[in-house]
């Protein structure tokens, strides 16, 4: 941990500030700093930080997917989303990967090793007629379809971030729409502290809101095998 002592006061009077000291009006103000490490300065992409968080957290170089953590980097920097911020509190580690996930609209893959994987709204199979098998020769297939709920879903919810330049505890709040409609607000406000540009910001807040407050199904069928593996 490091002090910094703000020369700020000018001891002898001679117009250059030679000593500590601190701001006052009518109370004492927090000096604004800004911190770096020269280790992490240069991580701007998003999969550069998923890496190093992982790495943080004691998994080697060979228990991580190499390959999709450099398929999902091209993909954030031709979205140009880039990361700018630090952690200054205590979180606990499934907090901090939450949110890094969220902040890139990714999520983990599991196998022989740990990936990220950028979400995306390309079907991973489509369920034909051929898939969905019938219990009796004649009637409809197996295939079921119920809604989890009825009550009216947010179509909005709020996002927290700050410009760059700005203090990272001191967040702009914004409405963003999941498409166009404004009526129904999310209860749940997302923090994207590391996104400083104000379209990425809007861009990540409406497809977390996207997926979080869509109305929820509950599809069943029986299936041939293949459709399974």
């Amino acid at each position: 941990m490091a002090d910094v002592q703000p020369i700020i006061a000018d001891v002898n009077q001679d117009g250059t500030a030679d000593a500590p000291g601190f701001w006052k009006t009518s109370q004492f103000l927090d000096m604004p700093t800004q911190f770096s490490r020269n280790d992490t300065v240069g991580l701007t992409n998003p999969a550069d930080w998923f890496e190093f968080v992982m790495k943080d957290y004691g998994l080697a170089a060979g228990d991580l997917n190499a390959a999709e953590i450099a398929a999902a980097k091209a993909i954030y920097a031709g979205w140009g989303l880039t990361f700018n911020g630090a952690y200054w509190y205590h979180q606990t580690r499934e907090k901090v990967l939450a949110d890094l996930l969220t902040m890139c609209h990714s999520t983990l893959t599991f196998g022989a090793t740990i990936g990220i994987k950028v979400l995306t709204k390309t079907p991973v199979k489509t369920i034909t007629t051929a898939d969905v098998l019938r219990i009796n020769e004649i009637g409809p297939g197996t295939f079921g379809y119920q809604a989890k709920t009825t009550r009216k879903q947010a179509d909005c919810g709020h996002v927290t971030w700050q410009p760059a330049g700005e203090a990272q505890d001191r967040f702009l709040r914004i409405l963003v729409p999941v498409k166009a409609a404004r009526t129904k607000i999310g209860a749940d406000d997302i923090e994207v502290p590391f996104v400083q540009n104000s379209q990425n910001v809007q861009r990540i807040g409406t497809l977390y809101y996207h997926g979080s407050t869509r109305p929820r199904e509950r599809p069943a069928s029986w299936a041939r095998e293949p459709f399974w593996r």
